[in-house]
């Protein structure tokens, strides 16, 4: 009789372990997209402040608040999108690995 393994699928451990590296990659992403989008911020908050005081827009302004503000903020929902996929199938792996023992 043959000796059955330990874990009937040795596949889905290490899935979920690939899972969790990749979620660790996006809350670093993450985290990193929200500190450039908060100076992003700063920084454009410095020259309204100064548009408010009577300074003409500047074409730095322009690009800050036209481009690369849209960006930033792109940047940071495309990895909280990303961070949402990557549950959704670390909890599928897990419901999957419940369900097979």
């Amino acid at each position: 009789m043959p000796l059955e393994p330990a874990d009937p699928h040795p596949g889905s451990e290490a899935r979920l372990e690939k899972l969790a590296a990749l979620r660790a990659e996006l809350l670093d992403e993450i985290e990193a997209a929200e500190r450039a989008l908060a100076a992003l911020r700063a920084r454009i908050e410095r020259l309204e402040s100064d548009l408010r005081l009577g300074a003409a827009p500047t074409e730095e302004y322009q690009q800050l608040k036209g481009c690369a503000l849209p960006r930033a903020e792109g940047r940071l929902m495309e990895a909280f999108h990303s961070l949402l996929k990557v549950e959704h199938k670390i909890q599928a792996a897990r419901q999957n690995k419940i369900c097979r023992t």
